[in-house]
């Protein structure tokens, strides 16, 4: 496996020496997890719930070396540069199979370097402890499913026939769409492009939707849709608040893509609705494949 982070937008190689050299990990398979129950006033025993993945707290162990004492200290001072506390770290793992796996992470200790872990004044060995609140890995080369009037493009496109439904103005279609990850996946991203009116997105395989009844996107304009936990938010073309156009029984908290222990083989049955529309109309849903371990 190659390792490599990813800070503010720069990527460090730490496979060759310079600043460090990856030479061990532990922590990315299973993270751990508790289990939900509840129990009723005469019952033995308890209903189990499910459960919940805990934070993960991966740890890798890098070796740093220079040709001289004064490349060692140098070398040191950029990997401390690197694991500030204050930023995201993305630890990228290229694997064997090369399947490309990233782990948001933020700092939580290890780096004291101890004089004991220096040989000869120019070798240290090195321990970086994490923290990845949202455990699970993401393959960065999302997915985008886009369903529109036109076709091509480099997305995967399910273009809409019209007439459809009711007439040539309306929207109603299902598609079926496989997931390949082994996590749920919140999309980062769901835009409704207008014009459109009572647009309505669900997936019928959880019985999760979105609905926009009572509200038309003019053309030109559309509706942003982040469902990643700790955003959570709605917004319009000009970066405006619109979560009060959502019906208050939509499931804006809850609605996912689903990995194949909740849904038969992964498969996802998406379907979107809506009326006023034209040629300039889309929904495009944007998420990531997600796993619980490498």
């Amino acid at each position: 496996m190659k390792l490599y982070a990813i800070v503010d937008g720069v990527e460090y190689d730490l496979n060759y020496g310079d600043p460090a050299r990856f030479e061990g990990e532990d922590g990315l398979g299973m993270p751990d997890l508790h289990r939900l129950e509840e129990r009723g006033p005469f019952q033995n025993g308890s209903t189990d719930r499910g459960y919940r993945l805990d934070p993960r707290f991966p740890a890798y162990i890098f070796g740093v070396s220079g040709w001289s004492r004064s490349q060692l200290w140098d070398r040191r001072q950029e990997l401390l540069r690197i694991f500030r506390p204050s930023r995201l770290i993305i630890m990228k793992h290229v694997l064997d199979n090369d399947d490309v796996r990233y782990l948001d992470c933020l700092y939580t200790g290890g780096m004291n370097m101890p004089a004991q872990d220096r040989m000869g004044g120019i070798f240290q060995k090195v321990g970086i402890a994490l923290v990845a609140n949202d455990p699970t890995f993401y393959d960065p080369y999302g997915e985008s499913v886009t369903f529109n009037l036109g076709g091509g493009g480099d997305t995967w496109v399910f273009p809409w026939v019209i007439p459809w439904g009711i007439g040539a103005s309306t929207i109603d279609l299902t598609i079926n769409m496989q997931y390949d990850g082994d996590v749920a996946s919140f999309p980062s991203i769901i835009r409704i492009t207008g014009p459109i009116t009572n647009p309505v997105i669900t997936n019928q395989s959880t019985g999760e939707k979105l609905d926009f009844t009572g509200t038309t996107i003019a053309g030109g304009d559309y509706y942003d849709i982040d469902l990643r936990y700790g955003l959570k938010t709605i917004v319009d073309a000009s970066g405006n608040d619109v979560f009060s156009d959502l019906t208050s029984d939509s499931d804006h908290a809850t609605w996912h893509i689903a990995a194949d222990d909740e849904v038969k083989d992964g498969i996802n049955s998406i379907r979107v609705q809506g009326s006023s529309i034209t040629a300039s109309t889309k929904i495009e849903i944007n998420y990531l494949n997600r796993y619980s371990g490498i």
